[in-house]
């Protein structure tokens, strides 16, 4: 079966060819009717995969043939999170685009802000606050986007948060 998921990642074929950044593979997927829906064993749909894995193309596949921009996994995972983790700038430009919820928040509380800021993604970071998303969001330890960028000594995204209003009164429960 197309869609049934199978292997360690209870994975489907359209999981794998999204995950490897296989176009021609994912288009020939979705010829054959592939559900874009189906999760695999962490709850990822294969878009939330792609999202994850940085593939452009496999993306813009995927959203022409009825992705959710705004889907998550079980954890809450939303795609623009997962691509601003993983610093990829084009498939956020692209999520927002189709609409994609710029302060979404996983069930810990995270956000794309929160992670790009943590893990030093400059450009993602500058990106998402020209868009105007919410500087002071907290997750579930109370830390925002600034406490995350000092904590890992990110002096440029630091600096562009405060350009841009970050309460630096905020405290964490650390």
């Amino acid at each position: 079966d197309l869609n049934e998921n199978e292997g360690e990642n209870q994975s489907c074929p359209l999981h794998i060819a999204a995950e490897k950044g296989a176009v021609d593979v994912t288009e020939g997927l979705l010829a054959l009717g592939a559900d874009l829906q189906v999760v695999d064993i962490s709850g990822k749909s294969p878009f939330l995969v792609a999202c994850n894995k940085g593939h452009e193309d496999v993306v813009d596949r995927l959203l022409a043939a009825g992705a959710i921009v705004n889907s998550s996994s079980r954890a809450g995972l939303f795609p623009l999170i997962l691509a601003s983790f993983g610093g990829h700038l084009g498939i956020v430009d692209r999520l927002v685009i189709h609409g994609a919820n710029i302060n979404h928040q996983d069930k810990l509380g995270w956000n794309a802000l929160m992670l790009a800021s943590r893990d030093g993604h400059v450009s993602v970071v500058d990106r998402l606050v020209g868009l105007g998303c919410d500087l002071n969001l907290r997750n579930y330890r109370s830390s925002t986007a600034l406490m995350m960028a000092c904590d890992r000594d990110h002096a440029e995204i630091v600096k562009i948060l405060l350009a841009h209003g970050a309460d630096t009164q905020l405290k964490n429960d650390k």
